[in-house]
């Protein structure tokens, strides 16, 4: 019984980690934290710039795990530092 449990825990955490990763980008929710200094204004706009690069280059396939890096290494670029 305990197994079975462990088993639909398990499940239920990689099910909603897998829903969480399916959808941020693509509706550009996705925004790496940055160290609170950070000018916003000028921050949100090279994040929607990155985005719309970073679409052009990988199409629908935005949500994957390599467009998620290619994202952040594209405002790392810019000078940004992420912490999340």
């Amino acid at each position: 019984m305990l197994r079975l449990t462990g088993l639909l825990l398990l499940l239920t955490l990689q099910a909603c980690s897998g829903m969480y990763m399916s959808g941020p980008m693509m509706r550009g929710e996705f925004s790496p934290l940055t160290p609170a200094g950070t000018n916003n204004e000028a921050f949100q706009e090279d994040r929607s710039s990155c985005l719309k690069q970073i679409e052009k280059e990988v199409g629908q396939l935005i949500n994957e795990n390599f467009a998620i890096i290619k994202f952040r290494n594209c405002l790392i670029q810019k000078g940004y530092v992420l912490l999340s």
